[in-house]
């Protein structure tokens, strides 16, 4: 499709009702994702969005954020990589990660979010964790092949704690090692945490954390 097809597909959404949208592997880069984000913020029917593998950058990602701000139907987005992995992955940037903060702040009907594979840091995983200070809508995060690191997940965990309402969480292959394995050992001990399923495989976990997580 590429931007312009995006902004094609966009421009045909704003007139007819859609409840799913999958436009993976399309090439969209920030040009079709700015199309498709503007639709959002006036469409009422969309509630599923995969935009995987579009190589879609920091202004794009910050464009749909921001989109969601006021969106009331959409409820599961995935900007992740697809199934088979390769290139074209999205890249947010700590300016998207800033926004999809904001967005966690207001947006009340998002409930499955993914974003593997977006390069994601430690100061971004920050920025997501601080959104969750008042968020009690979202219930699954994919944060997976990202480079959170031990404090990233520590942001996360002390905002997941405080929200309460995560219950499928997956940091899979985020450079995590046995510092912050135990502080997410002791969020679950303590009954601090009440997730159904957690990812931590393929980080960097030794016998140590491993005890930790029983």
């Amino acid at each position: 499709l590429g931007g312009l097809g995006g902004a094609a597909v966009a421009a045909m959404l704003t007139s007819h009702r859609c409840s799913r949208l999958d436009v993976g592997g399309n090439l969209l880069r920030d040009q079709g994702a700015s199309a498709i984000a503007e639709m959002l913020s006036s469409n009422h029917s969309l509630t599923t969005l995969d935009l995987r593998a579009n190589d879609i950058g920091i202004e794009g990602s910050a464009r749909l954020f921001e989109a969601l701000y006021s969106n009331k139907t959409l409820t599961e987005i995935d900007l992740g990589v697809s199934g088979t992995g390769g290139g074209n992955r999205n890249r947010m940037g700590l300016k998207a990660a800033e926004c999809m903060k904001q967005m966690l702040k207001v947006n009340k009907t998002l409930t499955c979010l993914s974003i593997n594979a977006n390069g994601l840091d430690a100061a971004s995983a920050a920025q997501i964790a601080e959104g969750f200070t008042t968020n009690t809508s979202l219930r699954n995060l994919n944060l997976g092949t990202n480079s959170i690191q031990d404090d990233g997940i520590i942001s996360l965990i002390q905002a997941v704690k405080m929200s309460g309402c995560i219950e499928s969480l997956n940091v899979s292959g985020n450079n995590i090692a046995n510092k912050g394995a135990a502080h997410v050992a002791a969020a679950i001990q303590n009954g601090q945490m009440l997730l159904q399923t957690l990812d931590l495989s393929h980080n960097k976990l030794g016998a140590k954390a491993a005890t930790c997580l029983g």
